[in-house]
């Protein structure tokens, strides 16, 4: 098993839901993910401290183009694949637990790859942090 890490930009701060799509070609990622967020500035830290979170996501589903109302929220593994039968990620975080107001340092996503591919990826956040893990292609989040 491979393990790819997306390191996000540092400088964002406050308590978004971040909500991530990850394309890559070719690969099956399994439900073994881990977010881990840097944060400096939690109230009631020295100027200094810094606090390390890990979130798990509370939804994750694919999206198939060829079914488009296919369903598979309840699948072991997420799916991303590119070309004419598609598939698309979804990963939802709860990151409720870091105040608002602090900043983050840096965020990295932890994917575990099963079937790897050269051909690179996208990860993108979305809007909507409501979507259910019943989402299927024709009802997926927009990018």
């Amino acid at each position: 098993m491979n393990s790819h890490t997306i390191n996000v930009k540092p400088g964002s701060t406050g308590r978004q839901q971040p909500n991530f799509m990850k394309l890559l070609g070719g690969i099956a990622l399994t439900i073994c993910i881990i977010a881990s967020i840097i944060a400096v500035g939690l109230p009631g830290a020295s100027g200094a401290a810094s606090s390390t979170l890990l979130f798990g996501p509370v939804a994750d589903t694919f999206v198939r183009q060829s079914t488009p109302t296919g369903s598979y929220g309840t699948n072991s593994q997420l799916n991303a694949v590119g070309g004419s039968d598609a598939r698309q990620a979804f990963l939802r975080f709860n990151v409720s637990g870091i105040p608002a107001g602090t900043a983050i340092q840096s965020a990295k996503l932890r994917l575990f790859v099963t079937n790897d591919s050269t051909s690179g990826g996208v990860v993108a956040k979305i809007s909507s942090n409501t979507w259910p893990e019943a989402a299927t292609w024709d009802t997926r989040p927009a990018i």
